[in-house]
Formats: C-alpha cells, sequence, structure tokens
C-alpha cells in the first residue's frame, strides 16, 4: 500500500503485486454455556412483573430456543404468528421473503400466554410495557433488547447480549447434533457453511487439545 501510494504521487516508478493481508477481528462465537442459559430462564420467571416476565420469556425463547438474530425477533408483528400453523414468519438476514419458523410445544405456550396479556390488536408482536398518550405501546426498541438481556445476565452474574444467545444456541446445537453442519446450517439458517465451521472449531478447541497433548508428550520424557 505504502508502494501504492508512492506510485499515485510519481515519488516511485514501481509496482508490488501482492495484495494485503486483511485482518479479521476475534470473536468468541460459542455464548454462554447451557447452564448460563438455565440460569438465565431461571431469572426470568422470577421477575416480580408477570407480564414483563412472560414477554421477556418469549423473547428469550426465540433469541436461544429457535437460534433468531435480534432484529428478527424486533421486526415481528402480530401477523407473523401463525397459532394454529405453531410458526412464526421470519424475515432472514438479507432476505425480502419471510420464512416459516416452527416452534417447539414450551415456546408455543409461552407466546400465546404473551399475546393474551398483548391483545389482539394489530402491530407489533413485542412491545414496550408503558404505553403512550393514545394507549398504543411502542415498538420494543434494540437498546431496550440489549438492557434487558444484559440485565438477566447481571441477575446470575454473567455479561450477555441478545447474539450471544443465538451464538450459545448454534454451539449447543453443534454439540447435541455430534457436529452435524449441515443439519445446524437449517437451523442458524446461515448462507455459508463455512460460518458453522468456524462455530464447530471453536467448541471443539481441537488447537488447543493438541496443545494438550505436545505438552503431555513433553511431560512422559522430562
Amino acid at each position: 500500500s505504502l508502494v501504492k501510494l508512492g506510485r499515485t504521487l510519481g515519488h516511485v516508478d514501481f509496482a508490488v503485486d501482492i495484495k494485503g493481508v486483511k485482518t479479521e477481528p476475534y470473536r468468541d462465537p460459542r455464548g454462554p454455556s447451557e447452564n448460563e442459559v438455565v440460569k438465565l430462564f431461571r431469572a426470568v420467571r422470577s421477575q416480580p412483573n408477570v407480564e414483563k416476565g412472560i414477554r421477556d420469556e418469549a423473547i428469550l425463547h426465540l433469541l436461544f430456543t429457535c437460534g433468531l438474530r435480534s432484529i428478527e425477533v424486533r421486526e415481528l408483528s402480530l401477523e407473523h404468528f401463525d397459532v394454529d400453523g405453531k410458526r412464526i414468519f421470519v424475515r432472514g438476514k438479507g432476505k425480502r421473503e419471510r420464512k416459516p419458523v416452527t416452534l417447539p410445544p414450551d415456546v408455543l405456550n409461552v407466546m400465546k400466554t404473551w399475546v393474551a396479556l398483548r391483545g389482539n390488536g394489530p402491530g407489533p408482536l413485542f412491545t414496550k410495557l408503558s404505553r403512550n398518550k393514545k394507549g398504543k405501546s411502542a415498538h420494543l426498541s434494540r437498546l431496550a433488547m440489549v438492557r434487558m438481556i444484559a440485565a438477566l445476565g447481571k441477575a446470575i452474574g454473567i455479561r450477555v447480549r441478545p447474539h450471544g444467545l443465538r451464538h450459545a444456541a448454534i454451539t449447543q446445537a453443534l454439540d447435541k447434533t455430534n457436529g452435524d453442519v449441515r443439519a445446524v446450517r437449517k437451523f442458524s439458517r446461515h448462507e455459508r457453511i463455512e460460518t458453522l465451521l468456524k462455530y464447530d472449531d471453536a467448541r471443539q478447541d481441537v488447537a488447543g487439545d493438541i496443545a494438550t497433548k505436545l505438552a503431555e508428550g513433553l511431560r512422559e520424557k522430562k
């Protein structure tokens, strides 16, 4: 890049045909552990405000049990919840059309309970509990969801964000399917299977296992 700048400014007349290496920010894709997720559900059920507890539990289920992205949850309207079909219609990342996501029985029951509390009026599926002057509930914002999940994490002593629950869901899905990335791809709805391979590598920590074996070999010969 320095030589390219020199050519642009007219200081050098040669070129170096080697592309720079792009940096990749490190992100731990594993998310909270299974025990930590269980504690999050316990924390959400122990909230004194019953209405808030039901709403937050439904959101927690969609983020973790169904592996949805935060924006996919926030964009849901009541019309996207098919009670009889036991599913919701989600617009995935970069997609125009919505696709159905089947709801397990436990998730369906919580969703039905939330809708009964919310009311059958059209509009956002998940709303703020406070109402404006016209008596309407506002759409649950990204910041409100981040704060809600962070508060639950704080209650059990961990730091967690909405997308971290999706990470946890994918990691545990790989665990429960013995690393079947093709099956889990249908659950996570990733475009590229290479993305799931990163989750699988982080889950297994193959490099760490090899390092441990090398250390054990050295110990035996000392």
